[in-house]
């Protein structure tokens, strides 16, 4: 008998925003969101997402009440499946789908299990995936990668020697931005999750690529836990509603003169986004979208 049950249900991306919370609260023990550009999510309908929940089989009848009722708080309508979880084997799953991708001018992520041939032209990333959130597929780390590859040949054009800089990442997930980041020309780099299993993947993930002795990593949901230290280049890949949430501690780790990436927020909450992060010290200097996704990129005064 499975100890697990799921509740899938289907909503327009845009109604995520703001139900992170309430739905982590309902389902601690795991939750799962598809959309177009994630491995699982390919039979979606572009501005479509499809949640799943993870909750105890002995309480799937509570959840898909307490789920039903913060709908209809929300003014949402949807249909929620709830099966008993059959046991799969996740590892083949993802061989099964997840192959080397290219990401901005000249990044490759390549899973542990299937790399290609070393292309002099590209610099690889190994990823062998696990707990954390981040395997390079979804718009939000393409999007935040590419910025960040413009960001650094930006520097180099002009001089800049990062080989004695650090960058914070912050909900590092996987770790491909840091990674990136250091293979790219950064001296080292510090990031924060809030997974520890998540954590100990990123880990074994710096250790592939050559670069865990360069990565420094803390288990927070808050930066100034860091301390006073800012940095030249800040990233966030985390959704548009902890953006926000963490706006002023994201604003004070970045030194001045400085630039602070943030991504995973949908295209179509772009004026609402920029406005509630409005801040004197920040001037928006530049915005990319992908699919329904966008990152945005601030110079700090």
């Amino acid at each position: 008998m499975s100890q697990w049950s799921t509740l899938t249900f289907t909503l327009p991306s845009s109604r995520l925003v703001g139900l992170e919370g309430p739905l982590t609260e309902l389902a601690p023990d795991g939750m799962q969101i598809d959309d177009g550009a994630t491995l699982t999510g390919k039979d979606l309908p572009d501005g479509m997402s499809r949640v799943i929940l993870y909750v105890p089989a002995g309480d799937g009848s509570r959840a898909q009440t307490a789920l039903q009722s913060l709908a209809a708080d929300r003014g949402l309508s949807f249909e929620v499946l709830q099966q008993d979880l059959e046991e799969r084997d996740w590892n083949a799953e993802w061989k099964a789908h997840y192959k080397p991708l290219r990401i901005g001018r000249r990044l490759r992520v390549e899973p542990v299990f299937d790399r290609p041939t070393p292309d002099p032209e590209l610099i690889s990333i190994v990823i062998d995936p696990g707990m954390a959130f981040g395997t390079g597929t979804h718009e939000t780390t393409q999007l935040a990668a590419t910025a960040l590859e413009a960001w650094i040949d930006g520097q180099k054009a002009h001089g800049a020697q990062l080989s004695g800089q650090t960058l914070l990442d912050v909900g590092t997930g996987s770790g491909i931005l840091s990674i990136a980041a250091l293979k790219l020309g950064f001296g080292a780099a510090v990031g924060t999750e809030i997974d520890e299993p998540g954590l100990e993947n990123t880990r074994d993930n710096a250790a592939l690529n050559g670069v865990g002795g360069r990565l420094k990593l803390h288990l927070t949901d808050d930066p100034d836990s860091l301390g006073s230290a800012r940095y030249p280049l800040v990233l966030a890949n985390i959704i548009s509603s902890i953006l926000k949430r963490l706006k002023a501690s994201l604003i004070d780790r970045v030194q001045p003169g400085g630039t602070l990436i943030v991504s995973g927020v949908l295209a179509e909450e772009r004026d609402s986004f920029v406005n509630a992060f409005a801040d004197p010290r920040l001037t928006l200097m530049a915005d990319q979208v992908d699919g329904d996704w966008m990152a945005l990129t601030y110079l700090r005064s």
